[in-house]
């Protein structure tokens, strides 16, 4: 049986815009996670416009629990720098399930340094009475601190205007960069998605309760620093002790407690006893990001009727800045029960690894063994391409040390073309079910490359 699937990739190029500033760290850890929050944000359904495009593989089934293995197609458009998965652009094939915390500030499950100040009695008071209470935020003593532009003597052709030092004891810029950067007053967003659990919850701060926002079913979360326990209401247990996380940012080591981080699943307990385990092998990610500012000043200081400063507005846009982030992965290798071992075998990749020692793979082929006998009864494979891309990169990309060794990592992206399934005869021989699934897709455009700037404001 053939199937062939007609996928459009939808990618607006506009060629003049400009990259976007980025005031946070708070990204996804592998393109793996960064399509499981895809498909959160823009569901599969009639009111989204979202066709869902689904290929099935197999369901594993322990204790009368149901655990499937699909392929899915994310249709709502591929952005310009969109990392394909291990399965290809637009794929993904995550069976473990994934917790992702976007961490606001420092780690609310290590945070104790909520407070109450006395002169924010009115303030606190106030906040008491919106949704979720006093617990979705964070309160600190701040003086706070209001400055303007000044100028200093010069001349027509450099009139010198620059911003003052802040005075001795502000916290002005302080709290501006803790507040609207780093996002410190917020509390940290949990989403989870993990075999029909879906949704996200955060920390109350002043109770440590934690909260499910929507909350459509009884399902309780214990929150750690290397593991997240979910408790269901039929007493099944889903740990999730293995942590994809941020390790480096524009080459400076992070803290652990300030970077976001994913737990997948390590496993699954059921009330009988009988568990379903998940391995997973280590994997360094190292991607770029962009920022550009535009300064924009005014002087409200004048220095007599000839200042060439005083009521002047300035705009001047500093060169885009390359950014390279590094982040500690684990990809799936094994799902194991009492009776079955499913075995996911990895290969190499061109599209995504820029360095020696980033080593992301592909998903090659799946193998089901029968551990009774020790024999495969099923297997897939996986056959890619990769899509073409123009050769057009900006200057803060070529300018870089070993650009043209990674130029494919910047440019190309891995196409999945079909997947084939296989069953196995007594004797152990690989026999064609003749079962496959064929992709084609609108290739009319060639795509930029990933680190291309011509993309809009929502990243298309």
């Amino acid at each position: 049986m053939k199937k062939v699937f007609v996928i459009i990739l939808w990618l607006l190029n506009l060629a003049d815009l400009n990259a976007q500033n980025q005031n946070n760290i708070n990204l996804p850890t592998s393109p793996e996670v960064a399509m499981f929050k895809r498909f959160g944000d823009v569901p599969v359904g009639t009111y989204t416009g979202v066709a869902q495009t689904n290929v099935p593989i197999y369901t594993i089934r322990e204790a009368g629990f149901e655990l499937p293995i699909n392929l899915n197609y994310n249709a709502s458009g591929i952005k310009l720098d969109d990392q394909a998965t291990w399965v290809g652009l637009g794929w993904n094939l995550m069976p473990e399930g994934v917790i992702y915390q976007d961490v606001k500030g420092k780690a609310d499950q290590n945070d104790v340094s909520y407070a109450t100040p006395n002169e924010y009695t009115p303030f606190y008071n106030r906040l008491e009475l919106y949704p979720g209470g006093t617990g979705r935020f964070k309160v600190v003593k701040q003086k706070g601190f209001v400055d303007y532009d000044w100028c200093t003597i010069g001349n027509q052709q450099n009139p010198g205007c620059f911003p003052p030092s802040s005075p001795s004891g502000s916290d002005g810029n302080t709290v501006v960069n803790d507040i609207v950067y780093k996002k410190n007053a917020e509390v940290d967003i949990f989403r989870f998605n993990f075999f029909g659990h879906s949704g996200s919850f955060f920390i109350n701060l002043q109770t440590r309760e934690i909260l499910q926002l929507e909350k459509s079913e009884d399902i309780k979360f214990e929150v750690y620093n290397d593991q997240i326990i979910a408790t269901d209401d039929n007493g099944i247990k889903y740990y999730f002790g293995q942590k994809e996380i941020f390790s480096s940012y524009n080459g400076t080591p992070l803290s652990e407690e300030f970077s976001s981080r994913s737990y997948k699943i390590s496993k699954i307990v059921f009330p009988n006893t009988k568990q379903i385990s998940f391995e997973y092998q280590d994997a360094n990610y190292n991607f770029y990001s962009f920022s550009q500012q535009r300064n924009i000043r005014t002087s409200a200081y004048s220095l007599g009727p000839t200042d060439m400063c005083y009521g002047k507005i300035n705009y001047q846009f500093e060169p885009a800045q390359a950014t390279l982030n590094n982040s500690n992965v684990k990809i799936l290798k094994k799902i194991k029960t009492d009776e079955l071992e499913v075995i996911f075998n990895l290969g190499d990749r061109q599209d995504i690894n820029l360095y020696s020692w980033n080593n992301l793979k592909r998903l090659e082929s799946i193998d089901f063994i029968n551990i009774r006998n020790n024999k495969k009864f099923k297997s897939l494979d996986f056959i890619y391409t990769y899509f073409p891309y123009q050769d057009d990169f900006p200057s803060a990309i070529t300018e870089l040390q070993n650009f043209t060794q990674m130029k494919d990592a910047f440019g190309k992206r891995l196409k999945l073309d079909k997947v084939s399934f296989f069953t196995y005869d007594n004797s152990g021989n690989k026999i064609n079910s003749n079962e496959e699934f064929k992709f084609d897709y609108e290739l009319s455009a060639i795509l930029p490359p990933k680190v291309s700037f011509a993309k809009d404001f929502w990243g298309y």
